[in-house]
């Protein structure tokens, strides 16, 4: 018997295909081992719920969404799984492909998962939206995207900077009060400090 082992490194260096030949065996497939480097293709997968009120999920999900942005540098790194009901039916096939055709290993974190300083070295700050005025969640996603942060509301400051965050502030190191966005469909938009170092966004 003749036994052929073959080794195939990929383009990128981080997955080889491990393809075993055996002379007793004339039909079939040979057998084939996809194997990647330790510590690569590693990322992190959250469930959402389908609980987008104001007092129940929607400020823990909505971080994890602002979160998902800037993890997403060269690399996925936080996928977000969406209820069954979701519009865009295609996140859990998407998933599914980056198992088993492009060899991601997952880590599922529960939703209220206390782990943000994972994925800290790709976040610059945290911007605070106020839960009293539903809208300001729109204006931090807007600085926060600018900005490299994470949107959090109010009880959310302890977990973030338990991760090591802290506060956006302007290039010439001031709160928010000064900083006055305008839109040519709507209001006014300010960013009104309500304490030293949290900062709630509100309409004017």
């Amino acid at each position: 018997m003749t036994v052929i082992h073959r080794y195939d490194i990929a383009d990128d260096k981080e997955t080889m295909t491990y393809t075993v030949q055996r002379s007793t065996r004339s039909t079939g497939r040979p057998v084939k081992y996809l194997l990647k480097r330790d510590g690569v293709k590693e990322a992190y997968v959250i469930r959402l719920e389908d609980n987008w009120q104001v007092q129940g999920k929607l400020g823990i999900q909505a971080f994890y969404i602002s979160l998902q942005g800037l993890a997403k540098h060269r690399c996925s790194r936080l996928y977000l799984l969406y209820p069954e009901n979701w519009e865009f039916t295609y996140v859990n096939s998407v998933f599914g492909f980056y198992k088993t055709k492009r060899i991601f290993t997952f880590t599922e974190l529960p939703l209220a998962s206390s782990r943000p300083s994972a994925l800290k070295q790709f976040v610059n700050s945290y911007v605070v939206w106020d839960k009293n005025v539903r809208t300001s969640l729109i204006v931090a996603y807007t600085v926060a995207g600018l900005e490299r942060s994470v949107v959090v509301s109010e009880d959310m400051i302890p977990m973030v900077e338990a991760a090591g965050l802290k506060p956006w502030q302007t290039s010439g190191g001031s709160s928010l009060d000064n900083l006055t966005l305008r839109s040519t469909h709507g209001p006014t938009m300010s960013m009104v400090g309500a304490a030293a170092r949290i900062h709630h966004l509100a309409w004017r």
